[in-house]
């Protein structure tokens, strides 16, 4: 059974959707649609709590609101922001603007540009790049290509499998710290107090 809650030129074209507002579609069975304008949740079980022209295109997937955001890969997240796009099965995006979840249960919290691209990846602060598989990019303008890499500071580099590159301008290619000392079994790392 489809429902309409009020409003004008809203679409429910399949069983059980929920639309409130205008110019919304509910596409998906089971799905729900709130919020200011254009807004479409297309597959079943979906939803998109509010904002304008946001779009969910994968099941059991949620958009909480904002503008121009897009989920279309399942089991999916975007809080808020703007433009962002979660193509990630169990990713999540926080909010923020143009940031991009491609890998499975990768994760942007926030920020501007940034891009989880690796499996269980995590990316934040602004246009830094997590590719490497459980990677971490933190900052601005990072890079974690490798597997259980992490990159913190500004303009980072960490490349290598289990690589840390912290600071400014540091690349680890493989397990380094900070790009100047091979670690070994036992070392300690101890920080500046």
């Amino acid at each position: 059974m489809a429902r309409s809650a009020g409003g004008r030129a809203n679409t429910v074209s399949a069983q059980e959707g929920t639309v409130a507002g205008e110019h919304k579609q509910a596409t998906g069975e089971k799905s729900f649609v709130r919020g200011r304008f254009n807004n479409q949740a297309g597959a079943f079980a979906s939803a998109v709590g509010g904002g304008w022209n946001n779009q969910v295109s994968s099941q059991y997937s949620t958009l909480g609101g904002g503008i121009g955001n897009a989920i279309n890969n399942g089991t999916a997240t975007i809080a808020g922001g703007s433009y962002n796009t979660n193509a990630g099965s169990g990713g999540a995006i926080g909010g923020g603007d143009n940031n991009r979840v491609t890998a499975a249960t990768a994760t942007v919290p926030g920020g501007h540009r940034n891009t989880a691209s690796g499996a269980s990846s995590l990316a934040a602060g602004k246009d830094s790049t997590a590719s490497g598989n459980s990677a971490m990019a933190l900052g601005f303008t990072n890079r974690s290509s490798g597997d259980y890499s992490v990159s913190l500071g500004s303009r980072n580099t960490a490349g290598g499998f289990a690589s840390i590159a912290l600071g400014d301008q540091n690349a680890a290619s493989g397990m380094y710290f900070r790009g100047d000392r091979l670690l070994q079994p036992g070392d300690r790392i101890y920080s500046a107090r």
